[in-house]
């Protein structure tokens, strides 16, 4: 027997379930065995006392999916954690930090548009070190979608996250499908090939075209879209996920909602200003912002244009609200603007953590009116998100930085405080 046919790779830790109290494990190998995960203590090094779980085999992209659930640790435990086989090949330990199930403090990052092409990952890599070093309270992240270039080539994933091993295996990840993550002209015969690489227990649904699924984590209730229907529709989610989103949202009682979806509704970026290839934001602002204003959704994040997007706040009717209220307050190095109760949700695009950046478009009056932040990326530099949840107040900090030495090349911040519905939870 060849046990290099079972040596995992692509491996991969998300969030399992609603809750956020489980962790999903998935992994990769070249043939069927008899996968397995083992978690510890933090301080266990030898595995001397792990819990095991036997794994489920299936049919993945061009390989077998190894996927099991991490279970039982409490918030703020350190998990020591390593998937293989029980012929005993093993990979290499990680070590991740239970995020909070509750209470009022959040840290997290957000990623969008890693798919690196000829760089395999090293470019997002450059962006998760600056991230790291700047953000040490981070417990997961988000990744708004195109998280390889060519989602039907098996080795691009490999690469992709075999160079971020490090950080993909510590932080527990909130995936949204990009369209290069599901499109049929990159699938090569294979389908599902997102969902090939997670583990979430998801609610009935179609996964060919990404998925869709929400979790709680401390004090936020995320909702993970999946702007994939736009493939089969006239540029409109499909009634089955916008039934669940109904739903979802209604039943959601933490005090701050986040949603995150590939395909933004609005953005300085082609896909978000320029007819006719911004049907798709247009339509999806008709269908969307009166169920995001109606269950109170803080925040959208997204991706897709590879550019720096800030929304004012949007209501229900599209409009935006440009006389908030608002106070002057230093976050990390720099004035942000803190809106108080904004009467509407936030749309925001992190940027590009990949190499390929993009310049905005020349703004008409009809777009520019809705945004209150719009920049072009700069050449030979990553970008991302940090966003910190304290009680009342979220505080966001986009960050640009360098591939060739890591300095920094912008930052840009600001804030949501919430006193009327936080106080009225209490």
């Amino acid at each position: 027997m060849d046990s290099s046919n079972f040596t995992p790779k692509v491996i991969m830790l998300d969030f399992y379930s609603k809750s956020g109290d489980s962790f999903g494990v998935t992994w990769q190998t070249k043939e069927e065995g008899k996968p397995i995960l083992e978690y510890t203590d933090e301080d266990d090094l030898n595995f001397e006392h792990p819990v095991r779980v036997k794994g489920e085999c299936s049919e993945g992209m061009k390989a077998k999916k190894n996927c099991a659930v991490i279970t039982g640790i409490a918030p703020g435990q350190r998990c020591r954690w390593r998937v293989g086989d029980e012929c005993g090949v093993r990979s290499a330990d990680a070590v991740f930090t239970a995020p909070p199930t509750g209470g009022d403090k959040l840290d997290f990052l957000v990623f969008a548009d890693s798919q690196d092409e000829d760089n395999n990952g090293l470019w997002w890599k450059c962006a998760w070190k600056d991230a790291i070093g700047h953000f040490p309270g981070t417990r997961l992240f988000a990744h708004a979608g195109d998280i390889v270039q060519f989602s039907g080539s098996r080795e691009m994933w490999r690469d992709m996250i075999g160079n971020n091993e490090e950080f993909v295996s510590a932080y527990p990840m909130l995936p949204s499908a990009g369209n290069h993550d599901y499109w049929h002209c990159y699938l090569d015969g294979y389908s599902s090939t997102l969902y090939s690489h997670f583990n979430i227990d998801l609610a009935p649904q179609d996964t060919s075209h990404g998925i869709y699924y929400s979790v709680d984590i401390g004090p936020v209730h995320f909702t993970v879209l999946s702007s994939g229907d736009l493939m089969e529709t006239n540029d409109k989610l499909l009634p089955t996920q916008v039934e669940w989103l109904v739903n979802d949202l209604a039943a959601a009682d933490r005090a701050w909602k986040i949603v995150i979806i590939h395909n933004p509704l609005y953005s300085p970026g082609k896909y978000g200003a320029r007819r006719p290839v911004c049907n798709a934001a247009l339509s999806l602002r008709k269908q969307l912002n009166g169920i995001f204003a109606a269950y109170g959704v803080d925040m959208v994040l997204c991706g897709h244009d590879h550019v720096l997007g800030k929304s004012y706040p949007i209501r229900a009717n599209s409009t935006v609200q440009t006389d908030f209220e608002y106070v002057t307050e230093k976050i990390g190095g720099t004035d942000a603007k803190i809106m108080i109760d904004p009467a509407g949700s936030i749309h925001f695009e992190p940027g590009c953590c990949g190499n390929q950046n993009r310049e905005i478009e020349d703004l008409t009056e009809d777009f520019a009116s809705e945004l209150e932040v719009a920049e072009s990326m700069h050449d030979r530099a990553v970008a991302y998100a940090h966003i910190s949840i304290d009680g009342d107040t979220l505080c966001l900090t986009f960050r640009e930085v360098s591939v060739d030495d890591g300095a920094d090349v912008s930052e840009f911040s600001f804030g949501i405080r919430k006193t009327k519905k936080i106080a009225a939870m209490q």
